[in-house]
């Protein structure tokens, strides 16, 4: 939870201005772990000098079970992560996991991977569940820069990478990278890298472990649409406000004493709402000091000669390879 890469499974839909809360979630973030195996430099988790407010730990099976058994008995489609403030790989039940979400029929599922713990094997046992998406996060398309930063083996991401999309069969799972735009990566370089191969390239905004900032110039501030759209449940069962909130600091309950949807409706998620929907949002501590709110904002730009579609927001822009068909229309 807090990564850029997390609030973009949300559908980018709005809060419901003076209107009542959607029946459900659109999306779930379900923690498998918040450990992680590498020590990235910027990461708000797990980079230097960040003070860790939260226990760690490997989400159980009763929970993960109940938590799975009781989405697929809902009357919409839900986005289901796979992953939180850590590797998700970590897991030793990540596979086991994995195929049972993705037997629920009403469950899209998928992960966020650094890829180093990527084997050719455990790949293959992956492409074997109907996962639909998988995201990887890769700083860069230099060695020398993404060693200093994460302090791994790029080849060995890539190629892991590079696997899996050979494995795919009809275009499934969608497969995207995401990159933090650090001041000395090349973007251009790392998106002519992998473009052309996957569905999407992603860069996200830099922002300082401990900032909760995207923007660069002030916007009239409304209200966040993750409220309305994302449920995050930590990895020992606890629901919190929303996927910038890394260190549980709003506390919804905890599962299975309350079940989802109890904590989808839970006084305190609906106490942000309503503060959201009168503009008070001082009144919640962690939205006073960010502007994730501010990613519904979008603009579009065609580079038509590279056949390129960006979209853009504060916390990130999404490059997409477009046909000439599509760009006409």
């Amino acid at each position: 939870m807090g990564d850029n890469e997390m609030a973009s499974i949300n559908s980018g839909q709005a809060l419901r201005g003076e209107g009542s809360t959607p029946p459900y979630p659109g999306s779930v973030v379900l923690e498998t772990t918040n450990q992680c195996n590498l020590r990235c430099r910027m990461c708000h988790v797990w980079g230097a000098d960040v003070t860790r407010r939260r226990e760690t730990g490997f989400i159980r099976e009763d929970v993960w079970r109940k938590a799975i058994d009781e989405m697929s008995d809902w009357r919409e489609p839900v986005n289901l992560a796979l992953h939180g403030a850590g590797e998700a790989l970590l897991h030793k039940d990540f596979l086991k996991i994995l195929a049972y979400a993705t037997s629920k029929e009403n469950l899209s599922v998928g992960f966020l991977t650094n890829g180093s713990l990527l084997t050719k094997e455990l790949s293959d046992a992956i492409m074997q569940t109907d996962i639909a998406w998988i995201g990887f996060s890769v700083d860069g398309a230099e060695e020398d820069k993404y060693r200093k930063y994460r302090n791994a083996d790029l080849k060995k991401v890539e190629s892991a990478i590079e696997n899996v999309v050979s494995l795919r069969k009809n275009g499934r799972p969608r497969i995207f990278v995401n990159m933090v735009a650090l001041p000395d990566i090349d973007v251009e370089k790392y998106v002519s890298r992998w473009v052309h191969m996957l569905d999407e390239v992603k860069v996200s905004t830099y922002r300082p472990p401990g900032h909760r900032d995207f923007l660069t110039r002030e916007i009239e501030r409304v209200p966040c649409s993750m409220l309305d759209e994302m449920l995050v449940i930590a990895w020992n069962g606890v629901g919190v406000l929303c996927c910038e909130d890394i260190w549980a600091d709003v506390s919804l309950g905890r599962f299975p004493e309350w079940s989802l949807l109890d904590l989808w409706h839970s006084p305190p998620l609906e106490q942000a709402r309503k503060l959201h929907r009168a503009g008070k949002y001082s009144g919640i501590p962690i939205c006073a000091r960010c502007d994730s709110w501010s990613n519904q904002f979008t603009s579009t730009e065609i580079r038509e000669p590279e056949n390129l579609k960006l979209v853009k927001c504060a916390a990130q822009t999404s490059y997409r390879r477009i046909t000439k068909e599509q760009n006409l229309k």
